[in-house]
């Protein structure tokens, strides 16, 4: 099994199309069939529900994305915490749901763990 380099976790409640984007995004950059990042996304208990059914979908397709989800809302300290938990990645980043997605943050670690006298 791969080493895990990267988690992305985002915690999210009641900005679904917010959210929507940023699947959108680290699709478009291939992060969600990376074998070397995993996502985990964490529901407080959002009224709207629809972004759950899309992370499940991307499940089922095979994507490395976790859904977490709270009820009741358990705030956002403590859903960054759940992330923080279940994170497998050697390096972990949290985005909020509206947080634009870094494009070239997984190449510079993995730059950077080929080359640790970089810095």
């Amino acid at each position: 099994m791969t080493k895990l380099l990267l988690t992305i976790g985002i915690p999210a409640y009641n900005r679904t199309q917010h959210l929507k984007k940023r699947l959108c995004e680290l699709k478009k950059l291939d992060y969600l069939k990376n074998s070397k990042i995993e996502i985990i996304i964490h529901d407080n208990d959002s009224a709207d529900k629809s972004h759950c059914q899309l992370i499940k979908k991307l499940q089922a397709d095979g994507n490395n994305i976790s859904l977490l989800e709270s009820s009741p809302n358990i705030g956002m300290i403590h859903g960054c915490a759940k992330i923080l938990k279940v994170a497998q990645g050697q390096w972990i980043t949290l985005l909020g749901d509206d947080d634009p997605i870094l494009i070239h943050s997984f190449d510079f670690l993995s730059l950077f763990k080929k080359n640790k006298k970089c810095f």
